[in-house]
């Protein structure tokens, strides 16, 4: 595949701040976990102002791994807001970055950002423009990875979305399947594959008896004793619970709404 069949039109490759080593590195980790704490708490302004800080810092420190990084968070974010624009302006930041060798773009990440990317682009209904960009993930992916890395369901899982928005219905029963089995391996992956589940459930022909049988798997998923009631269980229960809902199951879509409110407090 040539590159120009999965990237955005993009300025040349300015590589005058990143020369020389880093004068400090972005503490990834920490950004990471405070960005979730600001989101779990829906202060998407607090998680705004704290991701561009750091990407500022990071372009400050000369960190070019560091500010990778943050413009695929802020890819994230910006779909997760429904900011279109902004999500097309970090995903060309993040590929002209992929220029420099120290990023690359035969590496997982690189086929990380070609997930976030296609994620943004399905959300924004450029399905169409996404499906190269998984293929693409899918073959770093596949070679790098173990069979039961969490990254492979991720992608699975968004390339069935695609192809459902395509209408392309087989293909998306076999990659939310395909991310399913692979996330039934993943310690803690229940969450995954009960979005999955309920994402099969919602492509099934209106009096298909299997919506019931993915619904009550989703449940089963999802009431998971054993998983952490963290910032990311209030999240995804969060999401789930619109989708019982429509299929009038109110009664555990309160479930997880109150669920959400005891780990985060609204």
């Amino acid at each position: 595949m040539d590159k120009f069949d999965y990237t955005d039109p993009i300025c040349p490759f300015d590589a005058s701040m990143w020369t020389g080593a880093p004068q400090e590195m972005v503490p990834v980790r920490r950004v990471m976990d405070k960005s979730d704490e600001l989101l779990s708490r829906d202060d998407f302004s607090g998680a705004e102002k704290h991701l561009l800080y750091w990407l500022k810092s990071a372009e400050a420190f000369r960190d070019i791994r560091g500010a990778f990084f943050l413009h695929n968070e802020l890819i994230g974010f910006y779909r997760k807001t429904g900011n279109e624009a902004r999500a097309l302006e970090e995903i060309a930041a993040a590929f002209s970055l992929t220029e420099d060798e120290r990023i690359g773009k035969d590496n997982t990440g690189f086929a990380t950002l070609c997930v976030n990317a296609a994620t943004a682009k399905k959300a924004f209904g450029r399905s169409e423009e996404a499906l190269p960009l998984f293929t693409e993930a899918k073959r770093i992916y596949e070679r790098e990875l173990k069979p039961d890395d969490r990254r492979l369901g991720g992608l699975y899982n968004n390339m069935a979305l695609s192809y459902a928005d395509l209408g392309e219905w087989d293909d998306a029963d076999a990659y939310f399947l395909k991310a399913i089995e692979v996330m039934s391996r993943v310690e803690h992956g229940e969450l995954e594959q009960a979005i999955s589940y309920l994402n099969l459930a919602d492509i099934q022909a209106e009096d298909d008896p299997k919506i019931e049988e993915y619904l009550d798997k989703a449940e089963a998923l999802l009431d998971t004793e054993s998983l952490p009631r963290d910032s990311y269980y209030a999240f995804v229960a969060d999401k789930c619970a619109p989708v019982f809902d429509g299929y009038q199951r109110q009664e555990y879509a309160q479930k997880l709404r109150q669920r959400k409110k005891e780990i985060t407090g609204v």
